[in-house]
């Protein structure tokens, strides 16, 4: 008996050094911010700040801190320190001036090695080469407008097609997510799914693509583990799913092989899709290469990798952040008939010569940029932004260790009164070329990885479906609230970096 108590004394004690060790291994960071007088946010063993933000809005967590710690503050993701910069000037020091002193994270923390290299491009961090296209020119930009103007066709039939069955309210989110999976077939993939006879598998393709336009946001405890677990786990789910990935990305492959075999053996004139644009641009950037006397590696070659990789990036953004940005602007309508009236008015300006929505009429409407930019300030593309620093990088107050996570609170910095005064408020006027040329350039950041960059083929191509969407519906249709109808529209707790609007139901009516 003795020997038995003894034996589970002893197995009791190696237990409790067991859990004080791995308690100490857990918290033993938590006074890295202390001993640097940074002040923050409590942290919990094992999930450091990530600990029931999984029932939360991401966002709204960043906007409460920064009001509660101001504009630099610490958090941990699990044991990782994580320094939350708020602050214009940083953000511009740390995205800019001393770059090359940070690395992306999120294309870091993919395994996946084409995705990895699609979000490095997104981010722009592959600048150099002549098979990666930094960005369209207007013209290349303008023949993608037929293939988008068709699928949004499929559009408003579908929204006309509610109308007559007399559907109190529409999930215009629903509509939204439909509309796009058609024009990312057609116009990146040269692919219509709603074909007599569609080149593709419908339902393989359609399935596919809900399950990348359908981001998720898990509300559980262990979606949490590739954030604070890092080493363990990879965050490839959240930006890609595995399932979704062997179904796509060859399908991507076999439609770039398709164009550069097309490319080489004929000259046929047709409406082009993206691929067809990138590899025409391709082929100039290695020609002015050439003709700069620089040498190009595989001169005559195209980079089969990059433009998959590139074509992955404009999916995975269109996906992602224009279906969002398209929801919330019609949400965003229904809320504010007066801005709705406004763009419908300098619409039917632009369509004076010609009543058909255009490349140029898009362009040129000042009021729908200064429209959506507001749209964006309040839900841009992603919450937050995080770098990786990679060397001891040293500001005017602020010291930065290599290894510490740092990032910017896009959500949190679009919504401080310092920058936006009456930020809660929905106000386009903030962007008229007066104001917004007077404001700090990194106090608005709207797309996600690619920052305010909007030379970057991603969001050129992301914004100009937008544009053309926002047109066309507020051309044919007018939108009010219904019963249903939130105000404003309340967004999806949960683990994500992605902005994503809880179903949006609005009452639609069509225009005479």
């Amino acid at each position: 008996m003795v020997e038995l108590l003894t034996a589970a004394c002893v197995l009791v004690a190696l237990v409790a050094v067991a859990l004080a060790a791995v308690y100490r291994y857990l918290t033993a960071t938590f006074d890295y911010f202390e001993k640097r007088g940074i002040v923050g946010p409590k942290p919990q063993p094992l999930f450091g700040n990530y600990y029931k933000l999984w029932n939360k809005v991401f966002g709204e967590e960043d906007v409460k801190n920064v009001h509660q710690y101001g504009k630099v503050f610490g958090t941990f993701d699990g044991r990782t320190p994580n320094l939350v910069v708020a602050d214009a000037d940083l953000a511009k020091a740390i995205l800019d001036k001393e770059r090359d002193h940070f690395r992306n994270r999120r294309s870091a923390s993919v395994k996946n090695p084409l995705v990895q290299k699609s979000l490095s491009i997104l981010a722009g961090e592959v600048k150099g080469s002549p098979d990666v296209v930094v960005a369209l020119s207007r013209e290349k930009l303008r023949k993608l407008t037929p293939r988008i103007l068709k699928s949004l066709e499929f559009l408003t039939q579908n929204l006309k097609k509610s109308l007559e069955a007399s559907e109190p309210s529409i999930d215009i989110t629903y509509a939204v997510r439909n509309f796009l999976a058609h024009s990312l077939a057609l116009t990146l993939l040269d692919k219509d799914s709603q074909a007599e006879e569609p080149k593709v598998d419908q339902n393989a393709f359609s399935g596919t693509l809900e399950q990348v336009l359908k981001v998720d946001n898990p509300t559980y405890p262990v979606a949490s583990f590739p954030f604070v677990l890092p080493a363990f786990y990879s965050q490839d789910c959240f930006v890609l799913r595995n399932s979704a990935a062997r179904y796509l990305i060859p399908l991507i492959h076999s439609s770039v092989k398709e164009k550069i075999s097309a490319e080489k053996s004929s000259d046929e004139k047709k409406v082009p899709d993206l691929v067809d644009i990138l590899l025409e641009t391709v082929s100039e950037q290695k020609q002015t290469t050439k003709d700069e006397g620089k040498e190009v590696e595989g001169a005559s070659a195209v980079n089969e990798e990059a433009l998959v990789a590139q074509s992955l990036a404009v999916l995975l953004n269109t996906a992602q952040a224009t279906k969002s940005t398209i929801a919330l602007s019609v949400a965003t309508l229904a809320s504010k008939p007066e801005i709705q009236d406004k763009l419908h008015s300098e619409l039917n300006k632009q369509l004076q010569t010609s009543n058909e929505i255009s490349f140029e009429a898009v362009q040129n409407a000042q009021y729908l940029d200064m429209f959506l930019n507001e749209v964006l300030r309040m839900y841009p593309s992603e919450y937050r932004i995080e770098h990786e620093c990679l060397e001891n990088t040293e500001f005017e107050n602020l010291k930065i260790e290599k290894g510490t996570i740092v990032s910017i609170p896009l959500y949190a910095l679009h919504r401080l009164e310092d920058y936006y005064p009456e930020p809660h408020t929905f106000n386009p006027d903030r962007f008229s070329p007066a104001i917004a040329e007077k404001r700090h350039p990194y106090t608005y950041l709207p797309f996600g990885l690619a920052g305010s960059n909007t030379a970057n083929v991603s969001v050129q191509y992301g914004m100009l479906v937008t544009k053309l969407t926002v047109a066309t519906l507020i051309k044919n249709f007018k939108f009010v609230p219904a019963e249903e109808t939130q105000i404003p529209p309340p967004l999806e707790e949960g683990i994500t970096g992605v902005m994503k609007p809880k179903p949006v139901k609005i009452s639609v009516e069509l225009r005479k």
